[in-house]
């Protein structure tokens, strides 16, 4: 299963956002991000929750899949690469993403432990 698909788009009239959308979706794909050029948005899906993300009033769009992915739409689309690394800065220090890094670290060490042999 893929957690996260991102890719730019024209516009919103192309086929990222018809058969790809829906094809991923059936895949399982929890999330699509799409930038239409043409439009100058992003879409961004929540294939799990059934409906669209939005930008909060800052227009910081917030990942549910990874915790601390956050991307600032307009400076995005301003390629406005200063304020965008201070929004992904912000993202990378919440408690949401430090509770997700802990997250995935106790699923590796579980992992691991089950694919080495125990000492006897």
């Amino acid at each position: 299963m893929q957690e996260l698909i991102a890719e730019i788009a024209h516009s919103t009239e192309a086929i990222a956002l018809h058969a790809k959308r829906d094809n991923y979706r059936r895949a399982g794909v929890r999330e699509y991000l799409v930038v239409c050029l043409a439009e100058q948005e992003l879409r961004w899906f929540d294939f799990e929750k059934g409906r669209d993300l939005r930008p909060n009033r800052q227009g910081v769009w917030k990942s549910r899949v990874f915790p601390g992915l956050w991307i600032d739409g307009p400076a995005l689309l301003a390629r406005d690469a200063s304020r965008l690394m201070e929004v992904v800065r912000q993202g990378i220090a919440s408690r949401q993403h430090a509770a997700f890094v802990k997250r995935l670290a106790a699923a590796r060490r579980k992992r691991s432990q089950k694919e080495r042999p125990h000492d006897r």
